[in-house]
């Protein structure tokens, strides 16, 4: 008997350490949040980029913990808000100002510059069409006829104004004996309908366009001198 409690004692014990030690170890985790970031404020409606939900919105991070104390030094140049424990940023007008906020017991600041759009596209070609750069000078989104390329494999080649590159990204493969690589080069985007489906493929390879109206290609180009990115989206229609 004596044995069993002391067992129970001990078990206790543990417990009430666990618990000491798994808020301190939560509120020592630093996010992943830059010290400076650059966005794009767009004009057009049809601009409502997809991960926002509204125009200029745009996602910073999560945190585990509450968001408290969001300041920004020129709110009408930046807003910051939070939605649950997300913290969104949105851009108002050209300028800069910095924003903060604590969480999680550490304070984070981000000097945001907000430029204007500016369109990176020279040409797009989806198969045998070409889509004109002149398409994206007041928005960054356009559409084609979906039924123009239902079930067919194309060729989607994006070709840069001077001065802007195809931004960077890994791509993981999973083969069919389940062995996985990753690479990282110019890489697209693409997502049928209702996100069933989304993977990306290189700038200038074949993607199948598949899974009705809604279908959407994304190319993320980046100003090479200044960094300045732009979400350039095709849509299926």
């Amino acid at each position: 008997m004596k044995r069993m409690w002391k067992r129970i004692i001990s078990l206790m014990m543990v417990f009430l350490m666990l618990q000491s030690v798994i808020p301190a170890q939560a509120a020592s985790t630093k996010l992943d949040v830059p010290s400076e970031l650059t966005m794009t404020l767009y004009s057009s409606k049809k601009d409502v980029q997809w991960y926002g939900g509204s125009l200029n919105k745009q996602y910073l991070v999560y945190s585990p913990n509450s968001i408290k104390n969001m300041k920004s030094s020129n709110s009408k140049v930046v807003k910051i808000s939070k939605s649950g424990t997300s913290v969104y940023l949105t851009a108002k007008k050209a300028g800069t100002a910095t924003v903060s906020f604590k969480t999680g017991g550490r304070t984070y600041k981000i000097k945001v510059t907000v430029v204007k759009y500016q369109n990176p596209v020279s040409s797009v070609a989806i198969g045998s069409t070409t889509i004109a750069g002149s398409k994206f000078d007041k928005a960054a989104t356009t559409n084609v006829k979906y039924s123009k390329f239902a079930n067919k494999k194309v060729k989607v080649m994006f070709t840069l104004a001077e001065g802007w590159s195809v931004k960077e990204s890994e791509h993981t493969n999973v083969k069919s004996n389940g062995d996985v690589s990753v690479s990282t080069g110019a890489y697209l985007e693409y997502a049928r309908k209702g996100w069933a489906k989304s993977d990306s493929f290189k700038n200038g390879k074949k993607v199948s366009v598949k899974g009705g109206a809604g279908f959407f290609i994304i190319c993320t180009a980046v100003n090479d001198s200044t960094g300045q990115e732009e979400t350039i989206t095709i849509n299926f229609k």
